[in-house]
């Protein structure tokens, strides 16, 4: 017993699920539910470059490039509780992903930065952010200081600014596919790296209609494109830095 505490400085009690354990740091072992001990390691872990600071310094950057400036703070703006880091991941695509009925990408390679969404919309059940066939399709955005100033009002909370409407005969155009919605998402050097970013999103399914003109390509295919803003809700920035 040392001051009080019936373990030794060096070990340390744990519970895991319904059960308890030791781990020992003077020998690097760990025993859970009075099994043996186990040989452990330790790995030093870097920071992430990508952090929610950096992140956010660098949305507001590109955000006053498209001369649009951010006046709430971050933990207005976005929810990084909900944050997903997908670099690591990996996705075999056997299995086709939906949402609303469509398919769609997971963002492979890539970090996404939640936005906060509370409050923001009058539907309370929230069937639209669900991750099943009830909820929206998701979709992607190119971000580039062109293209934002008529998608910026699909769902983020920057202050005073006013809403914009498209013109008519306009539309947004969104693809389901990361791979297609990264080519219009100009890449910018923030603090010596090249960052490429995309807005995520979700998009009411009766609102989607395919590209069914004879004269386009397959590549031109891929993409929807939406007419009215409240058909289009952004949840989500997704960042990666190039190669």
């Amino acid at each position: 017993v040392r001051n009080g505490n019936p373990n030794p400085p060096h070990v340390a009690r744990i519970q895991l699920m319904r059960k308890s354990g030791t781990i020992d740091f003077a020998n690097m072992t760990c025993s859970l539910g009075g099994s043996r001990p186990r040989t452990i390691s330790r790995d030093v872990i870097q920071p992430d470059w990508l952090s929610d600071d950096f992140f956010f310094e660098g949305f507001t950057s590109i955000m006053s490039a498209a001369g649009v400036e951010v006046e709430n703070g971050p933990d207005e703006v976005f929810d990084y509780r909900f944050n997903q880091d997908y670099r690591r991941a990996t996705f075999d695509g056997r299995k086709t992903l939906k949402r609303g009925g469509q398919p769609y990408d997971l963002p492979i390679g890539w970090k996404r930065f939640a936005i906060n969404i509370q409050g923001l919309y009058s539907d309370p059940t929230g069937t639209w952010i669900k991750d099943d066939d009830s909820g929206w399709a998701v979709a992607y955005h190119g971000i580039s200081k062109e293209s934002l100033p008529n998608i910026l009002d699909a769902g983020f909370r920057f202050g005073s600014r006013q809403a914009t409407t498209l013109e008519a005969g306009t539309g947004i155009s969104v693809s389901p596919w990361i791979g297609v919605a990264q080519q219009y998402s100009k890449p910018y050097k923030h603090s010596g790296r090249d960052i490429q970013m995309v807005l995520q999103l979700r998009v009411r399914p009766s609102a989607i209609r395919p590209n069914s003109k004879s004269k386009v390509s397959e590549f031109e295919r891929r993409f929807w494109v939406i007419r009215k803003l409240e058909d289009i809700r952004a949840c989500g920035v997704i960042v990666r830095e190039l190669p």
